[in-house]
């Protein structure tokens, strides 16, 4: 995605749950890092590792995380209605007629209800 293509879409927030996820991972490892930069060992990091093995493997499943977010946030916007366009027909979702259309299509009425009288 270029430069221009970006600035033409409106802007997004963040998925929160991928930046959830790591900040209360790095909230679980926090003193294990601290004693890894005071002391690094492949004993300490081993430990660590072994200790707290959902928050490593929430930590390095980030990049995962973050494109399937984009891609359900992009997915979900992308059908959501646009302003129409005269050069354009307007958008429609499976099923749906588009809004030229809905003028030419009679209103379908149900069966009349014959505990009520008529009127």
């Amino acid at each position: 995605m270029n430069y221009s293509s970006r600035s033409s879409q409106p802007w997004q927030p963040l998925p929160l749950v991928p930046i959830l996820l790591l900040l209360l991972a790095l909230l679980d490892l926090r003193v294990e890092i601290r004693l890894i930069f005071d002391h690094f060992t492949l004993a300490a990091l081993s430990a660590a590792i072994r200790s707290h093995l959902l928050a490593v493997s929430v930590i390095l499943l980030q990049p995962s995380l973050w494109r399937r977010y984009r891609r359900l946030r992009e997915h979900s916007t992308s059908i959501l209605p646009v302003p129409s366009d005269p050069s354009h027909p307007s958008p429609t979702l499976p099923g749906q007629l588009p809004a030229e259309r809905l003028q030419e299509v009679e209103p379908v009425t149900g069966p009349e209800d014959p505990a009520r009288p008529p009127g």
